[in-house]
């Protein structure tokens, strides 16, 4: 048994994925490929979910954490509703942060990874069984990180890659 490196992996989103590429073109949703709502956060946020509250009484307007959420499926209107609390924040003075949310796969992982008991999970493909892909937080952030792997030999096989492990954090013992 040996561990040999393999190179290293950059990291720019506090997050990374192991899957198979061969299913990055039939399963892998672009940003821009289905809307399905709004969602703002940042400094001005209570006065903001108040305001949108009174502007648009029909939409069903969540309020957690901090961010505010509606399920808007409609471009034109999401846009309404972004540009309408940008207006606000301004007339504010305060800070307000926002974006569609869409069912892209990124979209996905960032869902996955900001669970803060699990740091990770999977992805499941398009027609919802498990194994796309399993996403997980990335240790301490943003980095370039050693990615390692263990050969051993195996029997009619012969040597073979039976582990690989990604070194987010060098830890002195």
């Amino acid at each position: 048994m040996k561990k040999v490196l393999l190179g290293h992996v950059g990291v720019d989103s506090g997050q990374l994925i192991i899957m198979d590429p061969c299913y990055i073109n039939s399963q892998w949703k672009g940003y821009n490929d289905n809307i399905i709502g709004v969602k703002l956060w940042g400094e001005a946020h209570h006065e903001i979910y108040n305001f949108l509250l009174l502007k648009y009484p029909k939409l069903h307007f969540t309020y957690q954490n901090h961010i505010i959420k509606a399920a808007v499926k409609d471009e034109n209107l999401a846009n309404e509703i972004l540009s309408y609390a940008y207006m606000q924040s301004l007339s504010l003075g305060k800070k307000i942060v926002f974006d569609k949310e869409t069912d892209s796969t990124y979209e996905k992982i960032c869902n996955v990874t900001n669970d803060n008991k699990k740091q990770g999970g999977p992805i499941a493909y398009s027609k919802g069984h498990e194994g796309f892909a399993v996403a997980f937080r990335s240790g301490v952030g943003d980095g370039l990180y050693p990615v390692f792997a263990t050969m051993e030999e195996i029997p009619g096989w012969g040597e073979s890659i039976t582990k690989v492990e990604i070194q987010f954090v060098n830890k002195v013992e």
